[in-house]
């Protein structure tokens, strides 16, 4: 089944990209269990997920590939790694993550509990991301777009 046309709003972002974006799948890690995150797809194990760690919403980012250009492995694990400092530093919780995309290497990541769309635009800001996904209880996957 595809996923809805995506909403490119006012990006500038070119349309194989956020069809790309729409199109990848992620996996949430969560102890034992293992969540697909798919765009516009509800999962009821993802907001059962959310509410077991006692949130309502959370940001599945990655520091890897800024902007989507490709960055060697001692790179990405660098940014990545600071990401992992700085909310540690904050007291933020997380669980890891992993992007598949065809023809582009899997992007492990995190899901960031508790955050909104403020501070998953923040932060992925931050790390040079052109789009990040909002997870809601009770709501599809969002990807949320910055360019």
């Amino acid at each position: 089944m595809k996923c809805p046309e995506p909403n490119f709003g006012s990006s500038r972002l070119p349309r194989t990209l956020v069809t790309a974006y729409t199109e990848a799948r992620y996996f949430v890690k969560d102890g034992e269990r293992s969540h697909e995150v798919r765009i516009h797809r509800n999962d009821e194990g993802l907001s059962h997920c959310l509410a077991e760690h006692g949130v309502e919403s959370a940001a599945l980012i990655t520091a890897y590939n800024p902007s989507s250009r490709r960055r060697g492995l001692f790179a990405n694990r660098y940014r990545q790694d600071a990401l992992e400092r700085l909310l540690a530093s904050s007291g933020s919780r997380w669980l890891p993550t992993l992007a598949t995309g065809e023809g582009w290497p899997a992007e492990p990541g995190l899901l960031l509990l508790g955050a909104d769309r403020a501070l998953g635009s923040r932060v992925a800001r931050r790390y040079g991301q052109n789009a990040w996904v909002l997870l809601a209880r009770g709501r599809p996957p969002e990807l949320v777009l910055l360019r």
